[in-house]
């Protein structure tokens, strides 16, 4: 691809500012409309910049939430299940402790 060092472009400028910019001389427009843009680029960047680390900002919020509120879920859930293997272990072996009872007798 040929860089290009600069191009030709067509605006419209609103009716107020016709006669200011017919005013200007060729280089002064020139040179008003890079400033501009130039400008508007960089305002463009940081509010992009903001925009993004209040993202960043959202997101690491919604993970510690997650992880506060998941963490005592996870340990309630594994103590249920563990909680219910031991009562299954208890009723088990009191069911065998039944059978090998009645077979003694």
């Amino acid at each position: 691809m040929v860089e290009q060092k600069s191009k030709k472009f067509v605006f419209n400028i609103d009716k107020e500012s016709v006669s200011f910019v017919e005013g200007l001389s060729y280089e002064k427009k020139n040179s008003l409309v890079n400033k501009l843009l130039l400008e508007y680029r960089e305002q463009y960047f940081k509010d992009k910049k903001n925009r993004d680390l209040i993202n960043l900002v959202r997101k690491i919020f919604l993970i510690v939430l997650s992880v506060l509120a998941g963490i005592p879920l996870l340990i309630m859930a594994v103590n249920f299940c563990f909680d219910a293997t031991v009562n299954s272990y208890s009723r088990m072996e009191r069911n065998f402790e039944r059978l090998f009872d009645e077979q003694k007798r």
